[in-house]
């Protein structure tokens, strides 16, 4: 059914084990938070609560002002936040969301490190940086207009080559341009697997 393949769509953009039969969704590229509160509220168009959990579900802090480690006697909710940042109860048509669950930030990590990725719109055909573009630390800007990006099925296939080829060549002038040229060529190249 649509509201399933909704509930799965939710699912699978954070990474959380899919349940049910059928095909497993292939997702765009793009912010986690925008595709699940995009689904969440089209679900709850269709009859289903949603519960938003401010907090991170992490350990509490000691107020018997004695030292050391406080022992782990989490609430349920506490509980339910550490095994995934949204639960979905088919059942009870209850999505609980733990808003400041780490599992909401984008990472990618490849052979050159973790990422974090802040999702961005710019001209791909004009920017030195067509497909993503390296900032301070390890945060790297991507171009969700890049076209490969917008593939269902390769779309993440792409994006883990492209930040790898723009990390390796964005050392001096000459390799961001081959950088450059390749990911343009590419975009042309494959413009045919998107979706």
């Amino acid at each position: 059914t649509r509201m399933d393949t909704k509930l799965k769509e939710v699912e699978a953009g954070l990474g959380v084990p899919v349940r049910g039969g059928g095909p497993r969704p292939k997702l765009p590229v793009g912010s986690r938070r925008e595709l699940v509160e995009r689904r969440i509220g089209e679900l709850e168009d269709e009859g289903f609560k949603v519960e938003r959990i401010p907090g991170s579900g992490g350990p509490k802090k000691r107020t018997d002002g004695r030292e050391g480690r406080m022992e782990k006697t989490a609430s349920p909710t506490a509980e339910a936040s550490r095994a995934g940042p949204i639960h979905i109860d088919r059942q009870a048509r209850v999505i609980r969301v733990y808003e400041k669950h780490p599992d909401f930030r984008d990472r990618l990590t490849t052979s050159l490190g973790e990422f974090s990725l802040d999702y961005r719109k710019w001209n791909y055909l004009k920017s030195p940086f067509p497909a993503c573009e390296p900032k301070d630390g390890n945060v790297v800007y991507v171009n969700s207009d890049y076209p490969l990006f917008r593939s269902r099925a390769y779309g993440r296939f792409f994006l883990r080559i492209a930040l790898t080829l723009t990390v390796m060549t964005a050392d001096t002038k000459h390799q961001r341009e081959l950088g450059r040229d390749i990911l343009l060529e590419w975009a042309n190249e494959f413009r045919d697997l998107v979706d």
